[in-house]
Order: structure tokens, then sequence, then C-alpha cells
């Protein structure tokens, strides 16, 4: 009994492993039949389909690109998020001269009262300054004659009309190349006549309001020229919901009866609600070095190897692509589309005026 068991225990497990080894081998041999006969996907069907259904695809590197410098004056300037004042000077392009004109808004609804003014602040954010920071540069203010409106349209060359109140204050010494946080004093005189007219200090859609009782300032930068040229960017951008303004007038008060009573109040540049601006760009490039002026070239239908692009609204490069038009309108090619354009623009550095760093 013993050996009849340990033989029939042998024969199961022999059998068995033919069992399996059988089951694996027909499994394969099902994938690997089915596999093979299996299409592509993006194949199947291809033989019942027009041939007009497929695509083709093609590119090429060799399309012509023509290139003017051009120059478009005058040009809308309202809103600008982030306006010059001053003069900036470059041998190619000569003087460029910006100026700006704004609204103010009251921070807050004006107290009543009989106030004696003791001293006034222009506080500014600078968020760029470049040129002569060495020479003393003086900050023009002057009160505009004309009420701005915020659903005017305005350009560079817009005319100011001014009043006969102004004042000229030195700037303080600046930084290049980083934000320059600045407090000017104002002569209190210029605090007095803000509120000089009490029942005007409000805000209304109905009648006459502040922004027809002092209609907006004027702002530019005297004494500069080529030798010693200034421009500093502006940070004149909508302030956080918090109130958090950086650009403004402040005037410092007491009330007139009791000396121990002191009152604040603040006139905004860049309020919550956008005041009503415009910047003023005047480009002059006949005043470029003789050897670098490009005024010959501007607007004028030459081609060159050679184009100009300048800030402040000032000469673009316009690209021309010849034939595109004859492409688009040719019947023959009316299924042909341009999945990708690259264009590769290289830049020239002078190695004087211009580097790779600036």
């Amino acid at each position: 009994y013993y050996h009849r068991s340990e033989h029939n225990s042998r024969f199961y497990n022999f059998s068995g492993f033919l069992l399996k080894a059988l089951y694996l081998f027909l499994l394969f041999t099902g994938v690997f039949l089915l596999g093979s006969c299996e299409e592509k996907p993006t194949m199947i069907g291809k033989d019942i389909l027009p041939g007009n259904d497929f695509v083709s695809i093609t590119t090429t590197d060799t399309v012509k690109i023509l290139s003017y410098t051009m120059y478009d004056s005058p040009v809308r300037s309202e809103n600008m998020v982030t306006p010059f004042i001053g003069t900036t000077y470059d041998p190619y392009f000569g003087n460029t001269i910006s100026e700006y004109v704004s609204q103010v808004r009251l921070e807050k609804e004006w107290i009543a009262g009989a106030y004696d003014v003791d001293s006034v602040k222009l506080v500014l954010r600078i968020n760029s300054v470049s040129g002569s920071t060495d020479v003393i540069k003086q900050l023009r203010i002057t009160e505009i004659a004309n009420r701005l409106y915020e659903d005017s349209v305005y350009y560079s060359n817009t005319v100011v009309d001014t009043t006969d109140f102004g004042i000229s204050i030195d700037i303080p010494p600046l930084r290049n190349d980083t934000i320059n946080n600045i407090e000017i004093n104002l002569p209190p005189f210029f605090g007095e006549y803000l509120i000089r007219d009490q029942e005007k200090l409000f805000y209304s859609t109905t009648i006459e309001d502040f922004r027809s009782y002092f209609k907006g300032i004027y702002m530019r930068i005297l004494s500069t020229s080529t030798t010693d040229p200034l421009l500093l960017g502006l940070n004149i951008a909508l302030a956080s919901s918090l109130g958090s303004y950086s650009d403004y007038f402040i005037l410092y008060m007491h009330d007139r009866e009791d000396n121990s009573v002191k009152y604040s109040f603040r006139f905004i540049l860049d309020p919550l609600k956008k005041n009503a601006s415009f910047s003023r760009i005047k480009h002059d490039f006949t005043t470029a070095s003789p050897d670098k002026k490009i005024d010959d070239l501007i607007n004028n239908p030459v081609l060159d190897t050679l184009s100009y692009l300048q800030g402040l609204n000032g000469v673009y490069t316009k690209l021309i692509i010849p034939g595109l038009e004859t492409i688009k309108n040719d019947p023959s090619r009316g299924k042909i589309a341009v999945n990708k354009a690259t264009l590769f623009v290289p830049v020239n550095y002078d190695g004087e005026n211009y580097t790779s760093s600036k």
C-alpha cells in the first residue's frame, strides 16, 4: 500500500505540471495571434477614407522677412500705469521729454472746520530712476485749467492749459536702478489753496464738485538737457482695497481756535477709483548724435538689415512677410493651415550704449 500510494502521488504531480504548461502555452499563443492580427489604431479604416481626408505636414525655414523702422505720433496716452516725467537722451533717438497730467482725489469725506495749514508734503513712490542724479533738478507742479474726464481719449500731444497757480520744488537725492520712496516739503500756501473753498470738497454726479473746483495737476521736471537728463518712472497704480496709498499730497493742520486739535488730510494720485490722467510725450530725433541718428530711416520704405525699437511710444519695428496674402487667397491652397510659426529676431548690441546687461 505504501509503494502504491507514493507512485500515484508522483503521477498526479507530473500530470498537473503538464496541464499548467499546456494552459500557459495556449494563453501566450492566443495573445500573440491577437496582437499580430490587430492594425495600428491610427491606420484603422484608412482603406475606406478618401485621400483628401489625410493631412500632409511640411515645414520651411526660408521665408523672407522685410523689416522697417516706424513711428506714429501722436498716440493714445491716457491712464498709463507707470507714467514718466523728465527727459532721457539716446544717441540714436535724441531727446525724449515726458510729462504727466492728472486729477487728484479726496481721500475721504472732508470734515468742515476752521483750519490753519502747518505743512504740506508730496509723497511719491518712484519705480525707476535713470540719468543724472548728481545735479539738482526741480519738479514743477501747475494747476490745469480744463477738467479731465475718465471716459475721454487723450493723446501724447494733447495741449495742456494751465492757471497761474503753481510751484517749483527741488527733487531730493535719488538712487539709480532702485525704488525710491521720497517726501518733498511743499509750502503751506499750496495746501491752503486746495482747501480755500471747503464747500467744494465733495464728489457728485449731478452738480459741480471737487473735480471742477480743482481740476488737476501738470507735473514736469525742469532744467534737463542732453548733458544731464533725468527720467523718473512713477507708481500711479490703483491702490489696494486697504487704502495703502503711495502717491499723494498730505496736509497737516490744526484747529484755528484750539491749537491742540490736529487734523491731516490726503489728496490722492493713486486712489481706489482711478483719476483721469494722461502723459505728454515728445520725441526729437534731430537731436541724436550725428553719426548715429536714424531720422532718415523712420517711416521710409527703405529696406535695411537693422531696425529699431524704442520705449515711451517711440519708434518700433514693423515686420512684413511677403507672399502670405497670395497664399491666403490662392484657391488651390484653400485647405492649407499654419500649425505653428516661430520668428527668431536677433538683437544687436553696439557694445557701448547698449550691452546685453542693459
